[in-house]
């Protein structure tokens, strides 16, 4: 893993147990949705994504390789341009979740790798696996044709 991933990681996981002050709002949901130009209220996974990815590269004095947005499709189309998308996931990448239509519309950390079992850090998310959720989770997720993986 590299160090960038390593230490976004560690900063997801201090955000686990955030929860929203109402819908998509909140004074740490606002800085995460602030890091890339949101205002409360907007859905925040990739911006919570950003954010850690953000944290991260001021802390080791980097640059941070993501593209500043509040949209998974944003980083789709990113992952794709850079080819950084990836077909086996290790701790450290990106998740993104896809929909019937091809849409990508939630994202998290890949924490571990369980057979087809995949652990991950979530923004905007529950325990249901929600993408439209009440906070920060530590999540257990199936390896399924819906996700694809960034190397970042």
């Amino acid at each position: 893993m590299e160090p960038l991933e390593k230490e976004a990681l560690a900063i997801a996981a201090s955000q686990v147990g955030v929860w929203e002050e109402g819908h998509n709002s909140g004074e740490r949901v606002g800085e995460y949705l602030a890091s890339v130009g949101l205002s409360k209220g907007n859905p925040w996974c990739a911006a919570f994504v950003y954010w850690c990815a953000q944290q991260a590269a001021k802390r080791l004095l980097l640059r941070n390789p993501l593209p500043r947005s509040g949209a998974c499709e944003r980083i789709l189309s990113w992952a794709k341009r850079a080819a950084r998308l990836v077909e086996q996931p290790r701790p450290g990448n990106l998740f993104l979740l896809i929909s019937d239509t091809g849409l990508a519309h939630h994202t998290g950390f890949v924490v571990a790798v369980h057979g087809t079992h995949l652990g991950t850090i979530e923004g905007n998310t529950n325990l249901d696996g929600s993408r439209e959720g009440i906070g920060v989770f530590h999540r257990l997720r199936e390896m399924s044709e819906n996700l694809r993986f960034v190397r970042w």
